[in-house]
């Protein structure tokens, strides 16, 4: 109140000394505290601030005033958001030196010069090579991935690319499971699972993209599910964890079942709008080998599904005996993702165990969940007879 009067009183002011009323209409007064002054009573300055050339005023705000502000309760519905997870802060290049470091500590007798050409060539195929068989390392065109983990469940490659000198990471992983390519509803409801998981990972999304990292899923038949994630590596493996964390609840949200399945069947019911895609997609999984269904019977299965507990039954089943393969590819080195991928896929396998075993009595899901090495999808080439072309 007594601040107002002031402010009143200083307008009558101005309007006296120009009773014509000939103020400037562009000039807005501001008014600044200060909280300096121990006088109880407050005083009024009128200047001109100097970077606009505009009339202020300022006001020597009452310490009672100020004393107030202080003792203020917060508001409960004003708060600062979350802190971002995903915002890196180690930005450092992990190069071949990195790598030499960890084989001298394993012995002079890895580094000799023989030891190492071998090294540089090994998984390296004759047509990534200049001059054939007899090439030199340096003259490899193409440095393939280097399996460092092939155990029952899970095989890691990993490629430490350092040619252009930035702190990012690509990582790929394929989960596999034979209940994926099953049937036409089972493939209906592993698509319908990865979609719930991303509206789940929704607000995760966004924060990490903010920070420079990004995920994305895909069902991919008999070879079960494909994820990717890449963006800068320091924070990579936070935002792994928490959607193979979100895979492994078997949880989905039930609000947001009705609207993925509806967005779900508009696309398979109109897929046939773009012939040429739908034809190119077909004859794509028919050169696969792998079984697959057409639009048609992947939307009568969709029909069926009636609730999200058919989809997390769906999980568990999937989880519950799968083998999982990743690619590493950036700035990361061998034991970062020995460790990372042994983290993620323990995820995975430490809370599901296969029906099978459960019915047995065996509840040790460390091994229960393991896909056989035989069970694997196996990676082929389909070659077509001399004059056969397929268009796509």
């Amino acid at each position: 109140t007594e601040l107002k009067d002031q402010l009143i009183k200083q307008q009558q002011q101005q309007q006296r000394s120009d009773p014509a009323g000939n103020q400037s209409t562009d000039q807005v007064s501001l008014i600044s505290t200060d909280g300096s002054s121990s006088s109880s009573s407050s005083t009024v300055q009128c200047f001109t601030e100097p970077w606009f050339s505009m009339e202020a005023v300022s006001v020597d705000l009452p310490d009672h005033l100020t004393a107030s502000w202080q003792s203020a309760e917060s508001a409960s519905d004003l708060a600062l958001p979350p802190k971002n997870p995903y915002i890196p802060s180690d930005f450092g290049l992990k190069t071949e030196a990195d790598v030499s470091a960890a084989a001298a500590a394993e012995g002079p007798a890895a580094n000799g010069p023989k030891q190492q050409q071998q090294q540089g060539l090994d998984g390296v195929q004759s047509w990534m090579l200049v001059e054939g068989e007899s090439a030199k390392p340096e003259l490899v065109l193409a440095q393939p991935p280097a399996m460092i983990i092939d155990e029952p469940g899970l095989r890691v490659w990993h490629k430490l690319a350092s040619t252009y000198q930035q702190p990012r990471l690509c990582t790929y992983f394929r989960i596999s499971s034979p209940t994926a390519a099953a049937s036409a509803a089972a493939a209906v409801l592993c698509v319908l699972w990865l979609r719930l998981i991303e509206e789940q990972l929704a607000e995760d999304a966004y924060l990490a993209d903010v920070a420079g990292l990004h995920w994305s899923c895909s069902s991919e038949g008999l070879c079960g599910v494909e994820i990717r994630v890449d963006g800068f590596s320091h924070k990579l493996g936070v935002l792994a964890g928490r959607v193979f964390g979100a895979l492994a609840q078997c949880k989905v949200d039930a609000s947001r079942f009705p609207a993925v399945h509806e967005q779900l069947l508009r696309r398979y019911k109109n897929a046939l709008l773009q012939p040429s895609k739908a034809a190119a997609a077909a004859r794509l999984r028919c050169l696969s080998g792998s079984p697959h269904w057409s639009h048609d019977q992947m939307y009568e299965a969709l029909q069926q599904v009636q609730g999200v507990e058919e989809v997390e039954a769906f999980a568990v089943s999937f989880l519950s005996c799968c083998h999982m393969e990743c690619l590493m590819l950036g700035n990361i080195t061998t034991a970062e993702t020995n460790h990372l991928a042994n983290t993620l896929s323990k995820q995975l396998h430490k809370t599901h165990s296969s029906p099978t075993a459960a019915a047995a009595g065996n509840t040790n899901s460390s091994s229960s969940s393991m896909l056989a090495a035989a069970d694997r999808p196996q990676e082929q080439c389909v070659m077509l007879p001399d004059g056969v072309v397929v268009s796509c």
